[in-house]
């Protein structure tokens, strides 16, 4: 691989890049760049995530990685959601070693050799409902906001709570941990999820942590 490109690769924005970006920069003929390109993998100079992604490899990185971001370029439209969330928010103990996210597209697990990254399907319509962006210096992702990687985390693993109880005592989150949450935002989740499981959580969740304002 040229210096000439190390150098193109080392100014590049992401640490993720796919093959239509190497193929602008690399420009020549799909043969001459397939060979570039598995120099690149073989020297570590690319790490190959998935077919058609790659990320950066370590002597071309200008900074971290940051995996929920790449989580979104592996594979997408998603959010990071469930233990990722519960525990980028604080409220779950354990260190959660694979990255989860919910995604409009089928459930999907990937190795790679930067982590292991999980996705669960969840409904089309209103996808973001309950989601923020953030932004972590030149990087960004989606992020599920406390109550919705919750009520994500209900429906995804097709738990059947019909108390609040399982939040304590399984999930090991603390009441006072909790933010409250607007009524009418439970009923657009309520409205987005269509689901009765969904519906009879909701009504267990005790009235001191729901904004009636």
């Amino acid at each position: 691989m040229s210096n000439k490109l190390q150098q193109l690769l080392r100014q590049y924005p992401s640490s993720a890049i796919t093959e239509d970006e190497l193929a602008q920069l690399l420009g020549g003929s799909p043969d001459s760049r397939h060979s570039l390109l598995s120099r690149a993998v073989k020297n570590t100079l690319l790490i190959r995530l998935k077919r058609g992604l790659y990320c950066l490899g370590e002597s071309l990185r200008q900074r971290p990685i940051q995996s929920f971001a790449l989580a979104q370029k592996i594979y997408g439209p998603s959010y990071i959601s469930l233990e990722s969330a519960l525990s980028y928010h604080g409220l779950i103990p354990e260190a959660v070693r694979t990255v989860t996210s919910v995604s409009i597209k089928r459930n999907k697990n990937f190795s790679t050799p930067l982590g292991d990254f999980s996705y669960s399907h969840l409904p089309t319509d209103n996808f973001f409902i309950g989601v923020q962006r953030i932004t972590n210096g030149r990087d960004s992702y989606f992020m599920a906001t406390v109550w919705k990687a919750l009520l994500d985390y209900i429906y995804c693993y097709k738990h059947n709570w019909t108390s609040f109880e399982p939040v304590i005592e399984s999930l090991r989150i603390e009441m006072d941990a909790l933010p409250k949450i607007k009524r009418l935002d439970l009923i657009n989740l309520a409205d987005f999820y269509q689901s009765q499981r969904i519906n009879r959580f909701i009504t267990k969740i005790p009235k001191e942590l729901i904004d009636e304002h």
